[in-house]
């Protein structure tokens, strides 16, 4: 496992979608693999047998985003506020948004929608900052449907 810090990714290398340490192409990477963005966040991503799993960014020490991959193509995003406060929680597969969006308020849930096929599909929840439901609208193929 390498606990590495570098100033760019350019130390690493995508073969066939596995990645390798530049100078290690015959293992695929395993560890965490560290570096400074240009705007400065820094950026740790965890592999697994060549394959990122996680990847955090953040600034200041206060988490930015963090995705976690499930595949090439699915992953779980969560983004934070300046101040480390959840933001946005989703889920997207195969390119699109699928299941269950959270947008919090200042760390509050503010609003739920469900996806599919990233199309509104389901249950949009708006929230009071006391958690009571303020109201609520229901989607298919993302077309409100009125009752």
């Amino acid at each position: 496992m390498f606990d590495e810090k570098f100033n760019t990714p350019s130390e690493m290398v995508i073969l066939d979608g596995v990645t390798y340490k530049k100078d290690k192409l015959d293992i695929p990477f395993a560890g965490t693999y560290n570096w400074v963005a240009e705007d400065g966040s820094d950026i740790a991503s965890y592999y697994e047998k060549g394959k990122c799993i996680s990847r955090t960014i953040s600034e200041n020490g206060v988490i930015k985003s963090k995705i976690t991959f499930k595949n090439d193509e699915n992953k779980e995003i969560a983004v934070f506020d300046e101040n480390g406060r959840l933001r946005i929680r989703n889920q997207v597969v195969n390119g699109k948004l699928e299941g269950l969006t959270e947008i919090f308020s200042d760390g509050i849930l503010f609003m739920s929608t469900e996806f599919k096929e990233g199309k509104k599909n389901g249950e949009s929840i708006v929230y009071n900052s006391d958690g009571s439901v303020s109201y609520r609208e229901y989607f298919i193929n993302d077309v409100k449907q009125t009752k």
